[in-house]
């Protein structure tokens, strides 16, 4: 079997991830009748088992050395918490089998880079990344077009209760066949390459991650050590004052980012009234915005540079976070439809500059001993500043409105600017 066998099992593995990601919402407020706060609360702590799990199965793959198990525990232990919510009736069950879901996906997240290098000479690395990304990235964005068209058809038939339950199945089913796959054609090298040197490649091409309210990007985590986790929580680091304070700007940013697109699935079912293939189908414009422009943030980062990029990308999510609420005052179906395309254009374009941006600054912030760890530590911070922006967005949204949550969203960003604007250069 080819290596493009066994990549092929992580675009079908992505496809569940990315319909999964917008279904957990919908499936709250539709079927379980459930509030902002509740899809808050799922976020939030399906991010943080998500962070410390992806450590752990980090480390542990680079010590016993293996790959394939993680993979293969990734993809199984996923579809059962998948086929498991198709059955639950409470938030409470949610909570407990996405936490699950997050937790088994994770064993083969931080494994899969390593595995694709561990087949090529080094020179082959940084193509060979930026395709299995595609691959993942692309998978995100035909999960969210199989729940657009499963939805859609399912729906008129049986009700909307029933499209989300038995999406669940699919897309655990999907899960499934990504096992199969992977466990026929990844055959492991008896020569590893653990994280810790491929970190440069990664911030050179950038993740290629989708935006998503599930969980903050979980590349690299188990690159983070405990030690300089507990040294940077005492205010003593070997990072330096520059790139702590971005640090520091960092959580914040991913705070303001998921104050906003928490509570967004619930705004566009109560205040706007979509339906969940709308809502599904919709969310394809900034995914399909982000992934198309990857192709050419390098480019345009070495043009106009991290700072100013980093600038840019703030201000306009500064701007366009209350201009969605607009669309609950406008009475025109179509101009709602004009006006959110154009919306959701740019928060998956600035996206896709700041994904890349923010990994090269990392890098060019970090010394050379540093910058495995420090990659690290910025994407723990961003999942702990997903968090809790999880929890505000959502206590927000139900407590004061859905603007009151856009608005507060931008006020976060806005704070940051003066850190990103000034102090950063080296």
């Amino acid at each position: 079997m080819s290596k493009l066998n066994w990549q092929f099992s992580f675009l079908l593995g992505n496809v569940a991830v990315g319909g999964h990601a917008l279904l957990i919402p919908l499936f709250i407020i539709i079927v379980l009748d459930g509030s902002a706060t509740d899809v808050g609360l799922v976020a939030g702590v399906t991010s943080l088992v998500g962070v410390f799990t992806s450590i752990f199965w980090g480390r542990l793959s680079d010590r016993l050395m293996r790959r394939k198990p993680f993979i293969l525990l990734g993809f199984l232990g996923g579809a059962v918490m998948l086929l498991l919510l198709a059955t639950v009736d409470n938030i409470r069950h949610v909570v407990l089998l996405n936490a699950g879901f997050n937790l088994f996906w994770m064993a083969g997240v931080p494994v899969a880079i390593p595995l694709v290098i561990e087949q090529l000479d080094r020179l082959q690395w940084e193509e060979a990344i930026s395709k299995f990304n595609r691959y993942t990235g692309f998978g995100w964005v035909f999960g969210l077009l199989l729940g657009t068209i499963w939805t859609t058809f399912v729906t008129p038939y049986f009700g909307e209760t029933t499209a989300l339950r038995s999406l669940f199945i699919v897309l655990g089913g999907l899960s499934l066949a990504a096992a199969v796959i992977a466990s026929s054609c990844i055959v492991e090298k008896r020569d590893k390459v653990t994280a810790r040197h491929f970190f440069s490649l990664m911030t050179t091409r950038g993740s290629r991650l989708m935006e998503r309210f599930r969980d903050a990007p979980s590349h690299l985590y188990h690159l983070l050590s405990w030690q300089a986790v507990a040294s940077y929580l005492r205010g003593s680091n070997l990072f330096g004052r520059k790139l702590t304070l971005y640090f520091y700007a960092v959580l914040l940013i991913f705070t303001g980012f998921s104050v906003f697109f928490v509570p967004l699935p619930v705004f566009f079912r109560r205040e706007l009234g979509f339906s969940s293939a709308m809502i599904f189908s919709i969310n394809l414009v900034p995914a399909l915005a982000s992934a198309v422009l990857y192709y050419i943030t390098g480019s345009i980062l070495r043009r106009v540079g991290n700072r100013m990029l980093q600038l840019l990308v703030l201000i306009s999510r500064i701007l366009i976070f209350p201009l969605f609420y607009l669309l609950a005052l406008l009475d025109f179906p179509l101009y709602q439809l004009v006006l959110l395309a154009l919306l959701f254009i740019g928060t998956g374009s600035s996206w896709a500059f700041f994904n890349v941006a923010s990994t090269a600054l990392v890098s060019q912030l970090a010394n050379g001993e540093t910058k495995g760890q420090a990659l690290g530590v910025f994407n723990a911070l961003a999942a702990g500043g997903w968090i809790i922006g999880a929890l505000i967005g959502g206590a927000v949204a139900e407590s004061f409105g859905f603007l009151a949550a856009f608005v507060a969203g931008s006020v976060i960003l806005l704070i940051v600017i003066p850190i990103v604007v000034f102090p950063l250069e080296k």
